[in-house]
């Protein structure tokens, strides 16, 4: 389990990188239990969705 601090940085890290899925198929967020829920086959592929899906929620939120 990360903490709050390592999710965050996890996150930061994953936005930095949305247009590699090489990148965020390291990430350690695609073993969450969200991403590996949504990931038909790519977990990488899976926490691009959810990320963007995220960012267009805060946008029309904002």
């Amino acid at each position: 389990m990360l903490s709050q601090e390592e999710f965050a940085e996890a996150v930061r890290k994953a936005l930095r990188h949305l247009s590699r899925p090489d990148a965020l198929a390291g990430s350690v967020l695609t073993r969450s239990r969200l991403v590996v829920e949504h990931a038909e086959s790519d977990p990488a592929e899976a926490l691009r969705d959810l990320l963007e899906d995220a960012a267009r929620h805060v946008a029309r939120s904002g």
